[in-house]
């Protein structure tokens, strides 16, 4: 099964971050239900290791996380595969991105090792994108490229199943974890 752990911007956040793809128009528009900032992603997880994580995930308590934005930016240079609204690296969200790949791993869930861009995908392309899409593109990430929100405290994390469908990925939250 494929699964990931995320936080979810607050109320407000989402709102916002919204509101800020329905300027893009073009790509395939995240649905403000499905915002969400991806802590570990997992492309197989068996649900023995899942119940692992689960009582993992249990006992993890930092406290709250806080979690604002900066500016956009997109995946793919010259063709883009979707843009993002830029998570602002607050120390405490980056340690808590650590500590549940470092949970992951314990529960023997593979956890790809790659830097780690703290975002929220705002739109996807699919792989044949228009020269008027990468322009229209283009000029998006440059007019918000100063698009703010003040940090906001986060209080949980979700476990969440992600289903590919023709549509695109389809989301099920399996579990939430208070982190106070």
């Amino acid at each position: 099964m494929r699964c990931f752990i995320a936080l979810r911007p607050s109320f407000f956040q989402t709102r916002a971050l919204t509101a800020l793809g329905d300027r893009l128009r073009c790509g395939r528009q995240v649905a403000e239900d499905d915002l969400h900032l991806t802590l570990a992603f997992m492309e197989k997880a068996s649900q023995d290791a899942l119940e692992d994580l689960n009582a993992l995930l249990d006992l993890l308590k930092p406290g709250p996380v806080m979690l604002g934005f900066h500016g956009v930016d997109q995946f793919g240079r010259d063709k883009p595969k979707s843009v993002h609204a830029l998570a602002l690296h607050e120390p405490g969200l980056i340690a808590l991105h650590d500590r549940i790949a470092g949970l992951c791993r314990r529960a023997d869930l593979s956890v790809p090792k790659r830097r780690f861009v703290p975002h929220v995908t705002l739109a996807r392309f699919r792989n044949q994108i228009t020269p008027a899409e990468i322009e229209r593109t283009g000029m998006f990430l440059e007019a918000n490229g100063t698009f703010r929100l003040d940090p906001e405290p986060i209080h949980e994390v979700e476990l969440i199943r992600s289903t590919l469908t023709p549509a695109g990925a389809q989301y099920d939250t399996l579990a939430s974890y208070d982190l106070r």
